[in-house]
């Protein structure tokens, strides 16, 4: 009997929510586009790394550096302002230095991903600092809902950036009982590990 990866799994499942929520027609538009850049990654995750379609090698890193600022501008649009251009175009710049690390240095790519999503995931952990009151937008009779799921978004965030690193981390631990020096192990670490993305766009 054939099995589905995980990643691909959740993307469907993520699909079905996002065309749940378009037909509702009471979803904000930029929260829409979350869940379709959230399926699109793991249907794009389950196709590179599962059905070996290496062409999707160089977009991975980019569409995932593109989820972090969407999910905090969906939080901006959806419970404070709408969004401007002038005040919110700069959350451009982690994709373009993905896209510019992709072409020219991938070695970064295994410190810029998990540092991006790090800093939006506290930048919109810290948001909530205030609980249903950073809600501006958000209905009265909501029942701390909306709260909830975006601390939700916030933990996945952070626990997506922690996992990255500690990954690297381990790694590095074992080159260095196998004798290597400090510099040499955690520079080997950045992209000798399958999970990160400078191995999987190299591989």
């Amino acid at each position: 009997m054939p099995a589905l990866p995980i990643p691909l799994i959740t993307g469907l499942l993520l699909f079905f929510l996002l065309m749940r929520s378009w037909l509702g027609g009471r979803t904000h538009p930029m929260i829409l586009i979350l869940l379709a850049g959230s399926s699109g990654q793991s249907i794009l995750i389950a196709l590179h790394q599962f059905y070996h379609l290496s062409w999707l090698r160089p977009v991975q890193p980019v569409t995932a550096a593109i989820l972090p600022p969407l999910a905090y501008l969906a939080f901006v649009s959806s419970t404070r302002r709408r969004l401007l251009w002038h005040c919110d175009l700069w959350h451009a710049l982690p994709v373009g230095f993905v896209l510019f690390c992709v072409l020219l240095f991938p070695q970064a790519l295994d410190t810029a991903i998990p540092a991006i999503f790090l800093i939006y995931g506290s930048a919109l952990l810290h948001s909530l600092h205030q609980g249903g009151d950073s809600l501006i937008l958000t209905r009265l009779d909501s029942d701390n809902i909306p709260l909830r799921l975006w601390q939700f978004i916030a933990a996945a965030l952070l626990v997506s950036s922690f996992g990255e690193i500690v990954i690297s981390l381990a790694h590095a631990c074992e080159l260095l009982k196998q004798g290597q020096n400090i510099t040499s192990a955690l520079f080997d670490s950045g992209f000798q590990t399958k999970s990160n993305f400078n191995r999987e766009f190299l591989r």
